[in-house]
């Protein structure tokens, strides 16, 4: 929307009339809302604080200059129209020159407070546009960073982006389970960015997908197992207000690749993505709830309304239901939902004892949802409060008594400071609220989420605040980082999304003006303890018992508990019988607690089965650790250890950075393992095409989770031929080699070697047809593109 401004007109109103524009800029930019434009009349503008500055040069507001407020504002020519702006550093001379200003760089009017605020604003703005590394918070600042309790371990601003984007939105993560790897999946004004964070400190662009130029991108992910594949099939969802469609991104080709998957164009736009029936860390289905499903919100279809879509083939999501076409003008800003196990679900038509419930946040009122028929979803209830101004988003406590309640707009209509609202779902036909958190600064609170007992919440222009909700009716803030140095106002800019499930425990935050924070959270030391596994990983054989070890760390004071379940991924609920409970520790109690599962035999012959057992709800101020989410690895009676590559050959792009192999253990979980891995050359040469890589890697007893190898590529001017070179292990202790115990890797495509080239070490694996492999045995193979 344009908000119009002219030297000649009054502050007053919304500034949405050309014909009654405002006087300055200042006042327009208050009144503003996200993706509005601020068209600016020709005259002279002094501008006189750091926030103004900001509002002219980044954030969601944009602003141009060179209008003539008599043509009611319909043609921008500077030329004729010039428009000055007074008191803005020339370091942003150019660029607003391109929106259409003149500048004059002349300080004199600022008052010396001012010129402070100024100086801050200017060291805030460089780091805001300045990648880095780990910084601590410390003395209550990381670097330019305002900080408490919250380090920052990088930050990948937007000029780090291969898109070039001009701003950043939504923020979602996964750990993709074919390699153990994590990554930040970056919603950007022109398109989507999968970031590497598996080493927090140094991240890295594994890929992206460009789009429409858009302010408002969301994205989720769905992980599941492909049994015939033996491996992880993984997509991310990307919604958009521009006609992109619902965009789904292939990621299976991960480490090395990122692919555009498909387009679905039955939504020409929608606002909002979200995923049911999954555990948030993985994004894999979760044992007992109904199918997962992809959840399309704000589109331009049935007035906004939620559309229900099947993953069941997750590349092609297909339509599976809707919000009913009775709920007439009703729309869906964005959505939750949860699995209600207790007394509550006989408010739903199931009768079976639990109910689906999808939180629908839908502007004026949040409403819940019965989904236990997955076709024809049912109201339960439809709640506003008094102040409503823009009912946004929302996400429930672990024990799901709770909801915590965003309002877009009520600090700017109602100038209120950070406010977030706490609902009791004792009842599901009558929520009610029993608490308000009021904040310090006048930041908008944006979107949060909930990881054990504490909050973290995308606060705008504050960056990440977090609250401890040990007891949901009075939340407390115990740490925040202000990933937008520039000001605290209630400005649209600065923090979009926060995500905290990232089984190491960092916490990912998208800022749209800065880009990727990835953050450590210290607010998880407690007096009361830190609850979590022993170890990331356990393993066991079928028939016997896998036993679990959680310890609390850092404090004993008080009685604390944690539940716990264990979730099957590619093991299912046949491998193990179902263990879910509570463990408790009394005050002065440093035990460790173990988790005892049963694993059922079969009889069968078998890969590795994987499940997951997860922490969550601790009470007595107790507070999760960094891990809390522990693989449980089963595996068949008396199988041998063995250890290989997950594929015989690869290719990587021509312009890549590194390629990444992945080395798989298979057979048992029981046992140490080591092995040693080293690059050969081929037809590429070490130190000049890549960086030579040697090293071991090593598997506790139990642990069956997969290992990767990044290779450094260099940079090549021209590649003439397909240079190929090749990884190899060796020296296998406490299992032996596999088959595939050496991958041939192919810079700017697929390597294809000869069988009777001398010196080589190649894949027994290949096989006659494999991609690559061809001699007089097999008449016909497949040559890949690219290959000489």
């Amino acid at each position: 929307m344009p908000r119009y401004v002219a030297a000649e007109g009054r502050d007053t109103g919304d500034c949405t009339l050309p014909v009654r524009p405002c006087r300055s800029i200042a006042y327009a930019q208050s009144v503003a809302g996200k993706g509005d434009r601020l068209l600016v009349a020709a005259g002279r503008y002094e501008v006189r604080t750091a926030e103004e500055i900001f509002g002219l040069t980044g954030g969601m507001v944009t602003a141009q200059g060179g209008f003539d407020r008599f043509d009611h504002f319909l043609t921008q020519d500077p030329e004729r129209n010039a428009t000055t702006l007074i008191g803005v550093p020339r370091e942003f001379r150019g660029q607003l020159r391109d929106q259409g200003f003149h500048v004059v760089v002349d300080l004199k009017g600022l008052r010396p407070p001012e010129r402070r605020k100024l100086a801050a604003f200017r060291a805030g703005y460089a780091a805001m546009n300045t990648s880095g590394g780990r910084v601590p918070c410390d003395g209550a600042m990381a670097g330019e960073f305002a900080c408490n309790q919250v380090d920052l371990l990088s930050h990948v601003a937007l000029g780090g982006f291969a898109l070039e984007p001009s701003s950043a939105n939504d923020i979602w993560g996964f750990l993709d389970l074919n390699t153990e790897r994590e990554y930040a999946i970056v919603g950007l004004n022109n398109g989507v960015s999968v970031v590497d964070v598996t080493d927090p400190a140094n991240p890295f662009e594994a890929g992206h997908v460009a789009g429409a130029d858009t302010v408002w991108r969301d994205v989720k992910v769905f992980q599941s197992y492909d049994a015939d594949a033996g491996r992880w099939r993984s997509y991310a969802y990307a919604s958009a207000e521009a006609a992109d469609g619902l965009v789904v991104i292939d990621l299976t080709g991960l480490p090395n690749a990122v692919s555009l998957g498909g387009t679905r164009t039955d939504n020409a736009t929608s606002h909002n993505v979200y995923v049911s029936g999954v555990e948030y860390a993985t994004n894999t289905p979760v044992a007992g709830w109904p199918a997962p499903l992809l959840q399309v919100l704000g589109s331009n279809r049935r007035f906004g309304a939620f559309r229900s879509y099947s993953l069941g083939d997750p590349a092609a999501p297909e339509l599976a239901g809707q919000s009913p076409a009775e709920s007439g003008g009703h729309y869906t800003h964005d959505a939750t939902s949860m699995l209600v196990t207790d007394e509550r679900a006989a408010a739903c038509g199931s009768g079976a004892g639990t109910c689906e419930i999808l939180f629908d946040f839908s502007e004026s009122t949040f409403d819940l949802w019965d989904l236990s028929d997955q076709a024809n979803p049912a109201l339960l209830s439809s709640t506003s409060y008094d102040g409503a101004s823009y009912v946004h988003s929302g996400w429930w406590s672990e024990d799901e008594r709770y909801l915590f309640v965003h309002d877009e707009l009520d600090e700017l209509y109602q100038g209120l400071r950070t406010t977030l609202r706490v609902f009791d779902l004792s009842s599901l036909r009558s929520p009610v609220e029993t608490a308000v958190w009021t904040g310090s600064t006048d930041a908008v609170d944006h979107n949060g989420y909930v990881r054990g007992n504490r909050y973290y919440m995308s606060n705008y222009t504050r960056g990440l605040t977090v609250l401890d909700i040990t007891v949901p009716e009075a939340p407390r803030e115990v740490g925040y980082f202000d990933t937008h140095p520039v000001s605290d106002s209630r400005a649209y800019d600065g923090a979009w999304g926060a995500y905290p499930f990232l089984p190491s425990g960092a916490v990912l935050v998208s800022d749209f003006g800065g880009g990727l924070y990835v953050l450590g959270d210290r607010t998880r030391d407690a007096a009361q303890g830190r609850i979590g596994f022993t170890t990331p990983a356990f393993g066991a054989q079928e028939g016997t018992d896998a036993v679990v070890s959680v310890s609390r760390a850092g404090g004993t004071t008080g009685r604390v508990s944690v539940d716990y379940a264990v979730v099957g991924v590619s093991a299912g609920p046949g491998d193990y019988a179902a263990a879910r409970g509570t463990l408790a520790w009394a005050a002065g109690d440093a035990g460790d607690r173990t988790i005892t599962v049963p694993l059922t035999s079969d009889g069968e012959a078998e890969p590795i089965e994987r499940a997951f057992v997860r922490l969550s709800n601790p009470t007595g101020a107790a507070v999760l650790g960094d891990v809390n989410l522990a693989s449980l690895f089963i595996g068949d009676p008396g199988a041998s250890v063995t250890v290989g590559f997950a594929e015989g050959a690869m290719g990587v792009a021509a312009d890549a950075r590194r390629a990444i192999v992945t080395v798989r253990r298979d057979g048992g979980p029981s046992g140490a393992l080591e092995v040693s891995y080293g690059t050969q050359p081929g037809t590429a040469r070490a130190g000049e095409d890549y960086r030579e890589t040697s090293g071991r890697l090593r598997w506790e007893d139990g642990d069956a989770r997969p290992r990767t190898v990044v290779i450094e590529l260099l940079p090549r001017d021209a590649i003439d031929a397909l240079p190929t070179f090749q990884v190899a292990l060796s020296a296998a202790d406490g299992g032996t080699l596999s088959e595939t115990h050496a991958v041939d890797i192919g810079i700017g495509g697929m390597p294809s070697v000869a069988v009777d080239e001398p010196g080589r070490t190649r894949p027994s694996a290949w096989r006659c047809g494999r991609v690559g492999y061809c001699n007089s045995t097999c008449p016909t193979c497949a040559i890949p593109r690219g290959a000489p």
